[in-house]
C-alpha cells in the first residue's frame, strides 16, 4: 500500500536498484532518454533507494519520461504535483498529468483519476460530498481500493 500512497510508478521494464552501481548505469540509461530507466530513477530519488532521497530530482526524472510520453512517467509526475514533492502541489497539474497517463494505458493513472473524483480534485466541489459517503462506506466494509484512497488523502493531509 505505501507504493501507491508514495505515488511510485514502476516502468513496464523493471530494474531492480541494489547498489549505487546500478544507479550509475540506470543514470546512463536515462541520460541517454530511456524513458524507462527516467521513471525508475525518479522511483528511486523518491523512495531513496541506494541514493539519497530527492523529491526535487524525482520530479525532474519522471517529468523528463513524462515529455517524451511515458504513461508512467506522467503519473509519476502527476503523483508528485499532487502530494507536493518536488514541486509546488498543483490539483490541476496533477489532474492534466494522471489523465495523459491514464489515457496511455497507466493503471496507477486510472487509479488516480478516481481519487480525484472521489476528493473533487479538478471536479465540481458536489464531489467532495463523497468524502463523506466514502468514510461511511468504508465503516461498512467497502473493497480496499476505497480504503486505499482514504487513506492516500489522510496522508496528504499532514
Amino acid at each position: 500500500m505505501d507504493e501507491i500512497i508514495s505515488g511510485r510508478v514502476h516502468a513496464v521494464n523493471n530494474f531492480e536498484i541494489g547498489s549505487s552501481h546500478d544507479i550509475k548505469i540506470l543514470t546512463r540509461r536515462a541520460e541517454a532518454s530511456d524513458a524507462d530507466a527516467q521513471v525508475e530513477l525518479g522511483n528511486a530519488y523518491a523512495e531513496g533507494d541506494a541514493v539519497a532521497k530527492s523529491y526535487t530530482k524525482s520530479a525532474h526524472w519522471h517529468r523528463r519520461a513524462a515529455e517524451q510520453g511515458s504513461p508512467e512517467g506522467q503519473v509519476g509526475l502527476g503523483a508528485c504535483y499532487y502530494l507536493g514533492r518536488g514541486v509546488k502541489p498543483d490539483p490541476e497539474e496533477a489532474l492534466r498529468w494522471c489523465r495523459s497517463g491514464a489515457d496511455g494505458g497507466c493503471l496507477l493513472g486510472l487509479w488516480y483519476l478516481g481519487l480525484f473524483h472521489f476528493a473533487g480534485v479538478g471536479f465540481p466541489k458536489t464531489m467532495s460530498k463523497r468524502c463523506v459517503i466514502g468514510a461511511k462506506l468504508r465503516n461498512r466494509g467497502m473493497p480496499r481500493p476505497v480504503e486505499l484512497g482514504l487513506e492516500l488523502l489522510r496522508k496528504c493531509r499532514r
